[in-house]
């Protein structure tokens, strides 16, 4: 589920400064301007890939980009079921207030009907997958379990 792409035309910010992807000079060399000062740069694929990946680079056209976890091909089947549990729960959750009570509410009902996992999540996993789920724009990844990358 991607909104945005690196084609020609494409507004995106580099490090806050909001540039047009002119053309593709070579098969990986992207032509930039400046909007402001239509000063031309010259960036490879793989540094705009990189920029992209530590969020130095952003297409403002998007909104906000969540962190989305790996392409569904390099998720496991554990971590895909992991997320259609945890969607479950958010599903039923998208249309209640962000209280203690609502959630806890809605945690308890969808546990009954499912018994997945061992115990209903608190209140507060449900309100952060909740929101990471939004942040997505429904992108089933935001919920992939990423507790193994913390540092």
């Amino acid at each position: 589920m991607g909104a945005c792409a690196f084609q020609q035309n494409a507004l995106l910010k580099i490090g806050g400064v909001e540039h047009r992807l002119l053309q593709k000079v070579t098969s990986t060399l992207w032509q930039l301007e400046e909007t402001k000062t239509r000063r031309i740069v010259e960036l490879e694929h793989d540094q705009l890939l990189k920029g992209y990946v530590s969020r130095t680079l952003v297409f403002p056209s998007s909104g906000f980009v969540a962190h989305c976890g790996p392409a569904n091909s390099g998720l496991s089947a554990e971590g895909f079921e992991t997320a259609k549990v945890r969607r479950a729960y958010v599903v039923k959750a998208l249309n209640v207030p962000n209280s203690r009570e609502a959630l806890e509410r809605v945690s308890s009902e969808v546990w009954q009907q499912i018994h997945v996992p061992k115990k209903a999540p608190c209140f507060t996993s449900l309100y952060l997958w909740k929101k990471s789920f939004l942040a997505a724009k429904g992108d089933i990844r935001a919920l992939v379990d990423r507790t193994c990358q913390r540092a």
